[in-house]
């Protein structure tokens, strides 16, 4: 009977695997088309669905055009090379071998060349689909109203039109290669072609097909040769971009003649149609790979060696200045303003007295320090948290606009110590609250003084909505909502009033897909491959779904052709938290433009070190603007884009291709606008150009001289190879009436030393001012101390580094925070904050302790900033008044929360020390004792200046 079954086992097993491929093909479909419904769910959730669209129909159509073309031509000559195939193959060796192989091809003749067919369709069709945005470009092209100075061509031919006329030829080139290749074998394989044969190698049918493809080949290579020209205009050379005295005058005229060239082998191949010889057509293709090398290698090189090289700085001269003007108009740094500083580095009684605005407002709490004295001091519970780097903002306090430190208090699923499924997507599904610390006030123990904090949030700013369910640090989704009715599952805030220690919340903003119907979840149960999202009865008919809650990744889906900046920032404005993001319009195609790769350009020590701020790419660039101001509203997510340069001929491009996506700039809000401010990466993209391109003539630039470089962060992160980061600042700069909010930047020297050369600060407030760059460059005969001088020159002072010794033995640690460079006092001055934080205390967080300062040859170190100051003017900088001596760092502290800080440390301190004492830890005592001094001591100075 068992011999009997056996052979029908495969028969019975033959469906099961059939049914399994099937269902398997299926199930991998209905993942796919979950992520695609799923997407345009996302996009009409955000009213954006016409980015969705005009994305889908261009790279729809793209893939359909470049599969389709590259398929029917290369099948349609194969199709060709088989019927056009000899009738009788000639009898000898060779034609017995290749009929073996047409023995075998014959029965899948027809498969193969569908399957053939197939695949270049979608493998052509793919790489058409890349080209979506060059197409948008090409389609949308705006006039920038410049003429580049050779060809006398608008400089949008370059940027949007020049990239895919390329693509085109380079499609169109492989495309005829691919057809040739398959003509020939085909041809070989049924006789066409005989490479045995004495004579007539080639039928007629073959001769022609094989003439006019290679005519038509080397007629695109002739296009090609032609477009190189203009391709000239970007070419990045030793010692310019763009065109040089030797492609001018040799490159050039070589290009064209090779398109001629080019142009006549191609009438060559279609002339040998009606000829039966190869030879003039193979006689062109010798006499252009020839003059390939002799006029575009051999001749070029001659008139660089023996014309250029002997008088190269005259002869380079006008191609130089070119590429200097081009350069600084695409960088938008044409109209900085450069201006000789003669900077002393005497000192005397008094020297600040004109600048007490610029000291009042020095910002002592580094943001990239004080992350971790955020979570101790504010983040309440462990599944809340703080970025590794915290932001700069500026808001008006009694009148009186103020630097501060702020933060979002985001969700951090990691320190939640109940982890399930419910909890991290049902139940713990929002931050709450926003923090902000003044930039230039401390406590007596040395904490900043929070303007907005705790749980519920204080009211230092006015109400606002504190939930925070789109961030930079939230869950990959979350479902929230339900019906009013419903008991509230969400956690809102730890409430020690309320029973169960917590408030409970629903959603009721209008971010999120709706997950109602159960075709919704199925879908969102596939895409994230979750079966509780269908089966759980916590998600109900009026449940939404949140997801891509990154704020940056928001505005990349909604704005894929936007660069967008490494670091958004959080803002209050009209009673809602809500995240900037600056955008960038950037090309690689403005000619004579030097060429920058964006991570390299915007690399510091920040970028480079902090986790939360992300780094750019390895995108090459040679024109950048900062076109757009994005925001997202931290509560809802909604997303909305603002025009911010209205002259942007890319902006204006990519209006046309993806209309009513960009706001007009004058619909920004008031409150919004006094928060926009320069950002980050633009300026360091603009400094890394700057540090060369300030020189505004071609017999400087080429000599080199006068290069900077933006010197070694001495700060956080050490002496290491990291640039410094550039730093927000209120400061006046010299020959100005009144200070500005501004990002601000030091050089030195290119080479080795370390002296500063310039100061360069962008003014970040907006108005007529905004973006105004200035440039104060310093004598090249004075010796100024630049940043890592002046750090060695604070730890070589003996006071200072006893100091610091002390402090960093007996279980505590110094931190060296931002180390600031501001022109003031008719010259120089630097200015450190000095933290201390305990090392055997895993809760430690730094505090600041010391302030280190320095003019000229002269050192600071006090306790205080005014006392710093003090020591290094004579015993009275002229400031007096403009600084507290133990709360405050700016004249314009908030004199009642001093107050109140100070007898809050003193609450502090006075407890600390009876614990103490009750512990018999008299060292801890005497600790708590000098620190209820200096509390006292502030209270008093406090309460004197109220």
């Amino acid at each position: 009977m068992s011999f009997n079954r056996q052979p029908n086992l495969p028969n019975r097993r033959g469906p099961f695997v059939i049914t399994a491929v099937i269902v398997g093909v299926i199930l991998v479909a209905l993942i796919s088309m979950s992520g695609f419904y799923a997407d345009w769910l996302w996009f009409r959730s955000v009213s954006f669905t016409n980015v969705w669209k005009t994305t889908l129909e261009t790279k729809a159509f793209l893939f359909v055009a470049f599969g389709l073309a590259t398929s029917l031509i290369i099948i349609a000559n194969v199709i060709i090379a088989f019927r056009r195939r000899p009738m009788y193959a000639p009898m000898n060796i060779e034609a017995d071998n290749l009929e073996r192989y047409r023995g075998q091809i014959e029965p899948i003749r027809l498969l193969v060349t569908s399957g053939l067919a197939v695949a270049l369709f979608y493998f052509a069709g793919s790489g058409g689909s890349q080209l979506w945005a060059s197409w948008l470009l090409f389609k949308n092209s705006t006039l920038f109203g410049v003429k580049d100075p050779q060809f006398g061509l608008d400089i949008s031919f370059f940027t949007f039109r020049l990239p895919f006329w390329q693509s085109l030829l380079e499609w169109g080139i492989s495309t005829l290669i691919l057809s040739l290749i398959a003509s020939s074998v085909v041809h070989y394989l049924y006789g066409g072609i005989r490479l045995q044969a004495r004579e007539d190698r080639t039928t007629v049918a073959a001769r022609v097909q094989l003439s006019v493809l290679l005519g038509i080949l080397v007629l695109l290579k002739a296009g090609a040769y032609w477009l190189d020209r203009y391709h000239l205009a970007l070419k990045d050379g030793k010692l310019i971009t763009g065109l040089t005295y030797t492609d001018v005058n040799a490159v050039l005229p070589a290009k064209a003649i090779l398109a001629g060239i080019a142009v006549i082998c191609s009438l060559l191949f279609f002339a040998n149609i009606v000829r039966r010889s190869w030879v003039l057509p193979t006689a062109g293709i010798a006499l252009l790979v020839i003059s390939s090398v002799l006029i575009s290698g051999v001749y070029p090189s001659v008139i660089q060696q023996f014309q250029v090289k002997p008088s190269e700085s005259s002869k380079e001269a006008p191609f130089i200045q070119r590429n200097i003007d081009s350069t600084r108009a695409a960088f938008g740094i044409d109209n900085v303003k450069v201006t000789d500083y003669q900077a002393t580095i005497a000192t005397s009684a008094g020297q600040l007295s004109k600048d007490a605005s610029t000291i009042s407002n020095i910002r002592l709490m580094d943001p990239n320090v004080l992350s971790a004295t955020f979570r101790q001091l504010q983040q309440i519970k462990p599944y809340y948290g703080f970025p590794e780097s915290l932001d700069i903002d500026r808001y008006t306090v009694n009148g009186v606009a103020r630097d501060t430190v702020v933060a979002v208090r985001e969700l951090n699923l990691a320190g939640n110590p109940s982890r399930n499924w419910i909890n991290d997507h049902l139940v713990y599904t929002h931050g709450f609250g926003f923090v902000a610390a003044y930039g230039n006030v401390r406590d007596a123990d040395g904490k900043p003084s929070f303007l907005v904090g705790d749980l519920p949030p204080t009211k230092g700013l006015g109400t606002f909505e504190p939930r925070v369910y789109f961030g930079e640090n939230v869950p990959d989704y979350s479902i929230i909502g339900g019906a009013k009715s419903s008991t509230p599952t969400e956690l809102d805030y730890p409430d020690d009033s309320s029973a169960n220690g917590q408030k409970n919340v629903t959603y009721t903003g209008k971010g999120g897909v709706p997950m109602g119907s159960l075709f919704n979840r199925f879908v969102f149960a596939l895409k994230y491959q979750e079966q509780r999202i269908v089966l759980s009865n916590l998600i109900n008919n009026d449940s939404k779904i949140l997801f891509v809650r990154n704020p940056r990744d928001r505005v990349a889906k909604v704005a894929p052709w936007l660069t967008l900046d490494g670091d958004p920032y959080p803002a209050l404005v009209d009673g809602k938290i809500i995240w900037i993001i600056d955008g960038y319009t950037t090309s690689a195609g403005y000619p004579y433009s030097k060429s920058t790769t964006l991570s390299t350009a915007t690399s510091d020590a920040l970028t480079t070190n902090s986790a939360s701020i992300t780094q750019q790419s390895n995108a090459s660039i040679n024109y950048i603007r900062n076109s757009v101001k994005a925001t997202v509203d931290a509560y809802d997510g909604t997303v909305t884009l603002y025009q911010w340069d209205a002259k942007d001929p890319v902006l204006k491009t990519w209006s046309k291709a993806f209309p009513n996506s960009v706001k007009a700039k004058s619909t920004i809000s008031k409150s919004l606008l006094a928060h926009i401010r320069y950002p980050e990466d633009l300026f360091r993209v603009q400094r890394d150009i700057l540090s060369t391109y300030h020189v505004r003539t071609a017999s400087a630039f080429y000599g080199g001289q006068d290069f900077w470089r933006v010197p070694r962060d001495p700060s956080t992160f050490g002496g290491n190879a990291s640039a410094q980061p550039p730093y927000y600042l209120t400061l006046k700069m010299p020959g100005e009436t009144k200070s500005a909010f501004s990002l601000t930047t030091p050089f030195v020297p290119i080479g080795g030393r370390e002296n500063l050369s310039a100061f360069a600060a962008v003014n970040s407030d907006p108005g007529p001012d905004y973006g105004k760059i200035s440039v104060l460059q310093l004598p090249r005969s004075t010796n100024i101390a630049g940043p890592s001088q002046v750090a060695s020159n604070f730890e070589a002072k003996p006071i200072v580094a006893n100091s610091l010794s002390l402090l960093r033995q007996g279980g505590s640690d110094v931190v060296l925070g931002n180390l600031l460079t501001l022109p003031v006092g008719s010259g120089l001055l630097y200015v450190q904050p000095v933290y201390v934080r305990a090392t055997a205390n895993t809760a430690s967080y730094p505090l600041l302790q010391k302030v280190l300062v320095s003019f000229g040859d002269q050192i600071g170190y006090d306790d205080t900033l005014q006392g710093a100051l003090d020591q290094v003017f004579g015993g009275n900088s002229g400031t007096t008044g403009a600084t507290s001596t133990t709360t405050s760092t700016g004249a314009a502290g908030s004199k009642s929360s001093d107050l109140a800080a100070a007898l809050q440390s003193a609450k502090q301190a006075l407890a600390d020390g009876q614990a103490a004492l009750a512990k018999g830890d008299f060292t801890a005592y005497g600790q708590a004792q000098n620190r209820l001094k200096s509390a006292i001591a502030a209270a008093i100075s406090a309460q004197a200046r109220k």
